[in-house]
């Protein structure tokens, strides 16, 4: 894709994964993570994506569940690991 296009062109292939798949991405805020949920949040296969880290604070254009995850506490991933199962029930990808 040229820095002129408009149009995306997907980068990720997850269909082996089939339709309506649940993702968590931990470290969503950070240069990586945020542009692996990018991404994900662009392909037709993803039904839910979690959007995981310390911080929840949103980029323009930004979709998905944020969740609040400091893995250095297990409080904070107990917590986010609830709150993934109660809105997705299970994860495909993480």
């Amino acid at each position: 894709m040229n820095s002129q296009s408009t149009s995306f062109e997907p980068t990720l292939s997850l269909y082996s994964f089939g339709t309506g798949i649940n993702v968590a991405v931990i470290g969503s805020t950070g240069s990586i993570g945020g542009a692996i949920a990018n991404d994900l949040q662009r392909c037709n296969v993803v039904a839910r994506l979690f959007r995981c880290s310390r911080s929840t604070s949103k980029s323009a254009g930004e979709t998905g569940n944020n969740v609040l995850l400091d893995i250095q506490s297990e409080d904070s991933v107990a917590d986010a690991a609830e709150k993934v199962k109660s809105a997705a029930g299970s994860l495909h990808l993480v």
